[in-house]
């Protein structure tokens, strides 16, 4: 276990909630102001796809590593481990031993917390599901909420994973149409509210992603297929309301059976488990889901899980910042993987661009950059460009602007080429390195829409209030006087007002430009009412400044 000083602690940093066992139409029926607000202010969807089984185990496992079962190995909450040749039951088994992928805490490798999610493989501080679980349905999460707040105390790590386990006890045990379970909801809501507010205390910043790893159903009759299926001596391996079924021979028999049995929505042949996403060695030679309101396991309960109805499969997904609005259209929880991975990469490149610029010119510093960046994004969801690549190359736009300014987008381009070469898949490397080369093009010579959206994000910085203020920054770095900063100012608005290439853009471009006029008037005429004495301070003032 490492401990970071208080020196060395993160000043940001990627926190995933789960939600266990909520799905949608039960979010938006509970009372949850917290996370309701969460999803307005930043980016959301409520039609997030679970995976295949929709078991914890399962999706756990596709959650902490960005992959569907055919990739992690993680077919359902237990399987036949042909190579093995013997049945692995996850309640009982590691699943990290069983992982063919690299978990979210193997590939970030920074000081990570998890807090009773079944894939813990790589992470620092543990407090395992089994650890969690062993208190009551109504004190599992207050206690994992209070075991990850102390974490965040203590070890100050750059990724937090929690699982609110309790949700989907609740919902097992009273139905996920009871009030019970939509209480155990809006309790979740208060703590997720909670871990926020500590995570805003402790970092500079923070990415709180909450979502869920499935649904939940009614259900009031238990089948036993393995019963039904006694003639062919079937291995049968249960997650809830999904089943594997391994057969050494009989499969197209058993499959038929199973398609007359009331109870049974539908049954796949291995054939036709890509469609899935369960083309793996370990799924079984018939998989088998369960219809309306029945369960296969042979515990009594009133909620369940596993297949695939829309109560099941739709889950919530919320993340705090907007510039992941790219990512919701049509989701999967696979996704939320690389939303935290995206978020510690921008903050692993803003961190070294931060420390390039420092002590530089003001007018084309971080602060510049900044605003770029929330240009650029905007623009970039108007106009349907790669939001990421856009947001790298506002970031890394300006790095070597200190070496000078001839050729600083040539250099530029090269530093995040270097920087980006083993964290991004090299196609969209090269489309940041395009971007930032051509920040400094004429804008007609541009081709790529990532490219127009960097041009124009970084030209509208130039123009109104806040470009004037740039010229006026520059010219005091520089040792010029206001009049300087002035014919700045005028030619940055000759030359850019009417060279954006979107329509949002040119809107924006009007609107500052005529903001700009007011206060550009203001100053020559306070210019004017100057004495050459006052002038001369004035510029000496500048200059100091």
């Amino acid at each position: 276990m490492r401990f970071l000083p208080s020196s060395e602690r993160f000043d940001h940093i990627a926190a995933l909630i789960i939600l266990d066992g909520c799905g949608s139409k039960a979010l938006r029926r509970a009372n949850t102001p917290f996370i309701d607000e969460l999803a307005r202010g930043g980016a959301f969807s409520y039609q997030c796809r679970s995976v295949c089984p929709s078991a914890t185990y399962t999706a756990h496992s596709s959650l902490l590593t960005g992959k569907l079962p055919r990739e992690h190995g993680i077919v359902g909450n237990s399987f036949f481990d042909r190579e093995l040749g013997r049945v692995v039951d996850l309640d009982k088994a590691s699943v990290s031993d069983f992982l063919d992928t690299r978990t979210l805490f193997e590939v970030v490798s920074d000081l990570s917390v998890c807090v009773g999610c079944a894939v813990c493989r790589g992470a620092d501080v543990v407090v395992s599901k089994e650890g969690v679980q062993a208190r009551g349905v109504w004190e599992q999460n207050q206690f994992a909420v209070e075991r990850a707040l102390d974490a965040l105390e203590r070890f100050g790590p750059r990724v937090l994973v929690a699982a609110l386990l309790g949700i989907d006890a609740v919902g097992e045990r009273f139905g996920p149409d009871s009030e019970e379970y939509l209480r155990a909801l809006e309790e979740a809501d208060e703590l997720v509210e909670k871990l926020d507010h500590a995570l805003s205390r402790l970092y500079r910043d923070h990415l709180l992603v909450v979502v869920s790893d499935h649904g939940m159903v009614s259900v009031s009759e238990n089948l036993d297929i393995e019963e039904l299926l006694k003639p062919f001596s079937p291995v049968v391996c249960v997650s809830h309301r999904f089943a594997h079924v391994y057969l050494s021979e009989g499969v197209v028999e058993a499959g038929e059976l199973l398609e007359e049995v009331g109870g049974v929505e539908r049954v796949f042949s291995r054939g036709e488990l890509g469609e899935l996403g369960l083309d793996h060695l370990r799924s079984g030679d018939l998989v088998v889901v369960a219809g309306d309101g029945v369960e296969f396991g042979m515990q009594r309960l009133r909620g369940s899980h596993g297949g695939f109805c829309e109560e099941e499969v739709f889950v919530p997904l919320v993340v705090n910042g907007s510039e992941f609005r790219d990512l919701m259209g049509s989701p999967r929880i696979t996704d939320v993987f690389a939303i935290v991975v995206r978020y510690l990469r921008e903050r692993d490149a803003e961190a070294f661009v931060r420390k390039k610029l420092l002590g530089y010119d003001p007018s084309h510093g971080w602060m510049h950059t900044e605003r770029v960046l929330e240009n650029a994004t905007e623009l970039a969801l108007e106009c349907g460009a790669d939001v990421e690549v856009v947001r790298l190359a506002a970031i890394f736009h300006e790095v070597e602007r200190p070496r000078g300014v001839e050729q600083h987008a040539e250099r530029g381009a090269e530093v995040a080429r270097s920087f980006l070469g083993n964290r991004l898949e090299s196609d969209r490397v090269e489309k940041v390195v395009r971007a930032i080369a051509s920040h400094h093009k004429k804008a007609e010579e541009l081709a790529e829409v990532e490219e127009m959206v960097l041009w124009d994000a970084d030209k509208l910085d130039a123009l109104g209030p806040i470009g004037l203020a740039r010229c006026l920054l520059e010219a005091g770095w520089l040792g010029q006087g206001i009049e300087e900063a002035l014919k700045h100012y005028q030619a940055d608005v000759e030359e850019f007002e009417q060279k954006m290439h979107f329509d949002v853009s040119r809107k924006i471009a009007r609107k500052r430009v005529e903001e700009g006029k007011v206060m550009a008037s203001l100053l020559k005429k306070w210019l004017r009412k100057l004495t050459p004495n006052h002038f001369s301070n004035a510029k000496e003032s500048l200059r100091e400044f």
